[in-house]
């Protein structure tokens, strides 16, 4: 359940701010949450509560309805081009 919650609280970042947040803010409810301080029940009614809250979010995201697969796979293989060269530099 711990996971489940970052990663709607990384979601709603994502869709909110366009942009990831590996720190979590709210680590001490997270290990809290691991730890089994909370009901099962009350756990679910708060999953389903941010779902609703993140499917708003979604309306007013800076992101693109759709990815930009172009742009996607050029730095895929610019990465790789450059991976590929390091490989064959002598160390």
């Amino acid at each position: 359940m711990m996971h489940t919650f970052r990663l709607l609280d990384m979601a709603g970042e994502i869709l909110s701010r366009g942009e990831v947040i590996v720190g979590r803010p709210n680590r001490e409810e997270l290990l809290q949450i691991r730890a089994g301080n909370f009901d099962y029940d009350e756990l679910i009614a708060r999953a389903e509560a941010k779902i609703l809250e993140i499917d708003g979010i979604v309306a007013n995201s800076p992101l693109p309805n759709r990815p930009d697969v172009k742009w996607a796979n050029q730095v895929l293989i610019e990465m790789r081009r450059k991976w590929y060269e390091q490989q064959k530099t002598p160390a």
